[in-house]
C-alpha cells in the first residue's frame, strides 16, 4: 500500500500544484482589475482620501499641517506622520491627477510589498513556489485588495517595513544593511506610527537569533534613536503640534466588541491561513528556518491589529496581520515540501482552498 501511494504521489503533487497555480492567476487578475478600476476613478473613494490631499496641498505651500493651536483655521487634524503626504505633494497642482497618483502609490506599494514577502520567503526557504504563494495570497486578501486601491498611507508604510525586513533577513551580518534596514523601518514609522511594533520586533528577534544580542540591540538603538531625533525635530518645527496631532488626537474611545467583530471577519475570511500560522507557531520551533522572525512578526501584527477597537478604525489595521499570515503560509508550504511529501500535498490543497475562498 505504501509503495502504491509513493508511486502516485508525484502525480497528485503535480495536480495539486497546477490547481494552486490556476487560482494564483485568478487572484492576480482580480487584484489588477480592481486596482485599475479604482485608479481611473477621478473622485474620492474613501472618507480619508480628501484630508490627505488637503494636507499635501497645504504642505506644498509651506504651511504647517500640525498646528499647535486648533482654535484657528483650518481646524483640522493630521493624524499621521508626513512621509505619504510628502509623496503626494508633486501632484497637488493638478486636481485631475492627484487622486490617481495617490492610488498608484498605494497599488505599487502593495505589489512591491508582495515582492518583498516573496523575497523574504525565498531567502528563508530557497523555494520559489512558496515565495510566490506568499505574495499572491497577500494580494488576494480582501482587506488588501480594497485598501491598496485607495489614496491612503498604509500600503506605503507596509512597503517600507517589508523592504527593511528583507534587507535584514538577506544580509543579517552586514553593517550597511543594518543601517539601511533600520532606516527603512524608521520610514515605515514616519508613514504610519503604529508600524513601530511588528516589523521592528521581528527584525530584533531575527538578528538576536542570527547574529547575537549585540547586533539586535544595535538595530533597536538605531531605530529608536533616529525616530526620537525626527520626533524632536518635528516637534520643534511645529511648535509642539506634531505630538498633538499624531499622538493625542489618536487617543479615541475603544470598544472590545469592535475588536471581536473584526476578528470574526478575519476568521471568516482567512480560516486556513490562521490554521497554517498556528501549525507553524506550535510545531516549527527549532525546525523551521526563520521561525523567530515569523512568530515575532505574527505576534506584533496581531497586537497591532487589536487596536482596531478604536473608534474610527478600519480594515487598514489588518494589513500587517494579512502580511504575517501570508508569510507563514509560504513558509509552511516550503517546510512540508522539504520534509513530508504527502503533508506537502495537503499544504498545497489548503493553500488552494484558501485562495479560492479569498477570491470567491
Amino acid at each position: 500500500m505504501t509503495e502504491k501511494l509513493d508511486a502516485i504521489q508525484p502525480y497528485v503533487t503535480l495536480a495539486a500544484r497546477l490547481l494552486l497555480q490556476f487560482f494564483m492567476v485568478v487572484a492576480t487578475i482580480i487584484f489588477v482589475a480592481y486596482a485599475l478600476s479604482a485608479i481611473r476613478y477621478p473622485f474620492a473613494l474613501d472618507y480619508g482620501e480628501a484630508p490627505l490631499v488637503d494636507q499635501a496641498m497645504r504642505l506644498s505651500q509651506g504651511q504647517n499641517i500640525y498646528p499647535a493651536d486648533l482654535s484657528t483655521p483650518p481646524y483640522t487634524i493630521a493624524n499621521y506622520p508626513p512621509l505619504y503626504v510628502l509623496a503626494l505633494t508633486p501632484f497637488v497642482g493638478n486636481p485631475a491627477v492627484v487622486f490617481t497618483a495617490g492610488r498608484v502609490i498605494s497599488v505599487v506599494a502593495a505589489v512591491l510589498t508582495a515582492v518583498f514577502l516573496a523575497l523574504i520567503t525565498h531567502t528563508l526557504s530557497k523555494n520559489w513556489l512558496a515565495a510566490l504563494v506568499a505574495a499572491v495570497i497577500f494580494l488576494a486578501v480582501p482587506f488588501v485588495v480594497y485598501w491598496s486601491s485607495l489614496l491612503r498611507i498604509d500600503l506605503l508604510a507596509l512597503l517600507f517595513s517589508m523592504a527593511g525586513l528583507w534587507l535584514l533577513v538577506r544580509w543579517p551580518a552586514s553593517r550597511v544593511t543594518l543601517i539601511g534596514g533600520g532606516l527603512l523601518l524608521v520610514a515605515a514609522i514616519y508613514t504610519r506610527q503604529s508600524y513601530a511594533l511588528a516589523a521592528p520586533l521581528a527584525a530584533f528577534a531575527w538578528l538576536w537569533t542570527q547574529q547575537g544580542r549585540r547586533r539586535a540591540v544595535e538595530l533597536a538603538a538605531l531605530v529608536a534613536g533616529v525616530s526620537l531625533l525626527l520626533f524632536l525635530l518635528l516637534m520643534l518645527l511645529t511648535g509642539g503640534g506634531f505630538f498633538l496631532h499624531v499622538i493625542r488626537a489618536n487617543v479615541n474611545p475603544f470598544h472590545w466588541q469592535t475588536v471581536g467583530n473584526w476578528l470574526q471577519q478575519v476568521g471568516d475570511t482567512m480560516p486556513l491561513l490562521i490554521l497554517g500560522a498556528l501549525l507553524v507557531a506550535i510545531f516549527g520551533y527549532k525546525r523551521l528556518p526563520g521561525w523567530p522572525l515569523l512568530v515575532a512578526y505574527l505576534l506584533g501584527s496581531f497586537l497591532s491589529a487589536l487596536t482596531i477597537g478604536k473608534v474610527g478604525s478600519n480594515a487598514n489595521y489588518l494589513l500587517e496581520l494579512s502580511a504575517a499570515l501570508s508569510l507563514l503560509a509560504g513558509s509552511l508550504l516550503a517546510w512540508r515540501q522539504a520534509n513530508a511529501p504527502w503533508q506537502y500535498v495537503v499544504a498545497l490543497v489548503l493553500c488552494t482552498l484558501q485562495l479560492g475562498w479569498l477570491v470567491r
